[in-house]
């Protein structure tokens, strides 16, 4: 059957009204979706990855666009948001609008791409799937890369489409860029490389085009691909001084789905289990990050290697996954979210079937089974469709050799879309003709491809229940709702009382909210399910250190250390420690360790400053303040510290500089509050002084010292009643604070 011949008779018009129509059947859809879900807590309060994401699109916005180390990842996400927040500012409901835009548009191209491979009406049905497809209206709407990465790899098919129509190097060289950009986006389209430069030769061998021209056209793509791989190259080569072509996190991808414990790995959340996995390498004396990532390929091919057998099964495994049509989750639950949009519950559901993947994935197996078989028949063999099936075989074998899930399986399903429609028109066509011969058994194929995607049921767990209380509880802690966050998280507890990093952001909830006790319970919880989880150690540190148990403090800070050598806030924390007590070599000499660990790690500069101020080396501090704000601008800490020297050296002004900075980047640091209002106290403003020294002492109620100077703040403004409730607050927290009892008795004298 000639699949292009009913192109001239397709009711498909080239005018802008008919593609607007069709821009806006994909658009509403989206739309209803993205103003459904603003009320969903994770909106507004990103987690795991998209707080990564949006993290890092915050510091590109505030001109951090070069950055200070190699990429751990693929960046151009991160700057396309990085660039909308620019110059919209943080508007977490533009981006996600701006990216339904972009998603209705994939779809659009999806149609154009569909079309010039089959026919209208094949691009038609395609088009409408795309449209309604429940996955893209969600991760249109995440600060996900998605959507980016579908947009690049339908441009790139487009270009070299029309490469065919009309061969030019220009249009090579702008399909290896968009590749390369793809690629930046979202390694595993790197894949793809060699099968599109064969592709190409063959179109070119086909014309009997000459070698030389061949390789020549060839390269003009490769170069393109390079021209863009290579900016991010030179940038970490710049920054990092080690050469990563894009990020150096492919080699600890690659080892989280190649290892004998491949369940537990694709399960590791940010946290406790995270950090120490990526640490790993560290403890081998690898520090640079090719050195790192290439520690996670050798212990990969370790395994491959010394298990053949064993791999063999984990590739089977993969292979089912990846034709299991349930959305396997990476970081959050989709499924979950059907309960926040009535348009997304109708879009996305998993009863009998997991819909709508669950019969993408047969139709599309069966579409390209169809389009093989008529392709064999065909006097003219359409390059176009082949590309398409190269494309999906490249990234599917990417997919098996890394790890299987809803977010890297889903830029393929726009392709296996198109097979999908392809084969719904093959099998009416077929049914309207009254074919018989190879009928049935295609709908016995199809049927078979219907079962292996629905047949393994993934019936909720304990774990997942408590996954989602988890995210609800991260969510929560965000907005400062420290109650409703500690109920989700035993919530989450009663589902999983194992669950590590529960114990453990438990454990830092109690901590800020000043309950110890219950704070070392839950960090004894951590270390008693992973004993090597250094932070809980650090933490727990902190906590003595608080109380004035220096020397518990100290041996959990030095236990840190041991256990994770190469976490640097245990040994900024010691040195800080021996700071204090006047050690001042040890306390040198432990900063230099973090340096080491991390030449970015602000808070041994911002320590090593307060180290030499203790010293009266102000001028040594400073540079070291400075130091900690140039990695960092927006520390308040350091700001507020480099204004307490710039106060000893009599430089007022500067300092009031530093204060307001302080607060105005932090405005709960109550000891930036605090200082300001000694500035204002000095400079005569006292009012000014008394606002101050209010906000101070909200913030450190526990604090005598604010209490004080709130009190002579109210002396100074003839305020004598306050004055003596502030003084006798100051001395009902520390009874032997000489100050404040010196000055009740001689305001009691007048």
């Amino acid at each position: 059957m000639d699949i292009t011949k009913d192109q001239k008779t397709s009711p498909d018009s080239k005018s802008a009204l008919f593609y607007f129509i069709l821009f806006s059947i994909a658009f509403l859809p989206r739309l209803l979706y993205l103003l459904s879900i603003v009320k969903n807590p994770f909106f507004h309060f990103p987690i795991i990855d998209c707080q990564t994401y949006d993290d890092w699109a915050q510091e590109i916005a505030k001109g951090h666009w070069i950055g200070d180390k190699v990429f751990w990842q693929a960046p151009l996400y991160s700057y396309f948001l990085g660039i909308i927040y620019s110059v919209f500012g943080h508007d977490l409901f533009l981006v996600r609008f701006i990216q339904i835009l972009i998603g209705s548009l994939n779809c659009l191209l999806l149609y154009l791409i569909s079309k010039s491979a089959f026919n209208p009406k094949i691009a038609l049905i395609a088009f409408l799937m795309a449209a309604f497809y429940g996955p893209f209206l969600f991760f249109d709407a995440e600060l996900l890369n998605p959507v980016l990465i579908i947009f690049l790899n339908l441009s790139l098919i487009l270009v070299l489409f029309s490469f065919y129509r009309s061969p030019g190097k220009n249009k090579l060289l702008g399909a290896g860029i968009i590749l390369g950009l793809a690629s930046i986006t979202h390694g595993l389209v790197v894949v793809f490389l060699p099968f599109a430069v064969l592709w190409i030769a063959r179109i070119l061998i086909k014309k009997k085009w000459p070698t030389r021209k061949i390789v020549d056209y060839s390269f003009r793509f490769l170069i393109g691909f390079l021209l863009v791989v290579s900016i991010t190259a030179a940038r970490n080569l710049l920054v990092g001084k080690n050469l990563v072509w894009i990020s150096s996190n492919s080699g600890i991808n690659f080892f989280i789905g190649n290892n004998p414990d491949y369940d537990q790995t694709t399960s590791i959340r940010p946290g406790i289990e995270w950090e120490e996995l990526i640490q790993r390498p560290m403890q081998h004396g690898f520090m640079k990050p090719s050195e790192r990532s290439n520690y996670f390929w050798r212990e990969s091919f370790s395994y491959i290697t010394g298990k053949p057998f064993s791999y063999m099964q984990l590739l089977f495994k993969k292979l089912l996954l990846s034709l299991d049509g349930f959305e396997i989750k990476r970081n959050q639950d989709m499924y979950l979210f059907r309960s926040y949009s009535f348009i997304l519950g109708l879009l996305l559901w998993k009863w009998v079937i997991y819909f709508p993947l669950g019969i993408i994935l047969p139709l599309g197996l069966i579409g390209m089974i169809i389009y093989w078989k008529d392709r064999a028949k065909a006097r003219n063999r359409e390059p176009k469709p082949v590309l398409i099936l190269l494309f999906i075989l490249s990234q599917t074998l990417a997919l098996l050799f890394f790890f299987i899930s809803d977010r890297y399986r889903i830029p393929l399903v726009p392709l296996l879309i198109i097979f999908a429609g392809f084969a719904i028109y093959r099998f009416y066509g077929m049914f309207k003709s009254k074919q018989s011969g190879g009928y049935w058994i295609l709908i016995l194929l199809f049927l078979f491809f219907l079962l292996l995607a629905n047949l393994r049921r993934h019936i909720p767990t304990a774990e997942d229940r408590a996954e989602e209380h988890y995210n609800l509880g991260m969510v929560l802690a965000k907005q400062a709702k420290i109650d409703p966050a500690i109920k989700e998280y035993k919530q989450a507890l009663s589902f999983e009382p194992g669950h590590l990093m529960v114990h453990f952001n438990l454990a830092l909830l109690y901590q800020e909210e000043n309950k110890n006790k219950e704070a070392e319970n839950e960090y004894g919880e951590v270390i008693k399910l992973f004993p090597p989880g250094a932070l809980a150690y650090n933490n727990l540190g902190s906590i003595y250190e608080k109380r004035g148990d220096l020397s518990k403090a100290e041996e959990l800070y030095t236990q840190a250390s041991r256990r994770h050598s190469l976490l640097p806030d245990p040994l900024c924390n010691l040195g800080n420690l021996y700071s204090e007590e006047g050690k001042y070599p040890q306390a040198v000499e432990l900063f230099d360790s973090c340096l080491k660990v991390d030449p970015t790690y602000y808070k041994a500069y911002n320590s090593l400053g307060d180290l030499y101020y203790r010293k009266g080396e102000n001028d040594r501090a400073i540079d070291f303040f400075n130091k900690a704000l140039s990695i960092r601008p927006d520390y308040a800490v350091a700001h507020n510290n480099l204004g307490t020297v710039y106060i000893k050296k009599g430089l007022r002004q500067k300092a009031f500089t530093e204060f307001l900075e302080a607060v105005s980047i932090n405005p709960s640091y109550g000891q930036a509050r605090l200082n300001l209002g000694n500035y204002y106290l000095e400079d005569k403003q006292t009012q000014m002084a008394i606002e101050q020294y209010q906000r101070a002492v909200v913030l450190l109620p526990n604090n005598p010292r604010v209490h004080y100077h709130l009190a002579i703040a109210y002396m100074t403004n003839n305020q004598p009643e306050n004055a003596i409730a502030e003084l006798n607050q100051a001395l009902s927290i520390d009874t032997t604070f000489v100050p404040a009892r010196e000055m009740l008795e001689k305001i009691k004298k007048k």
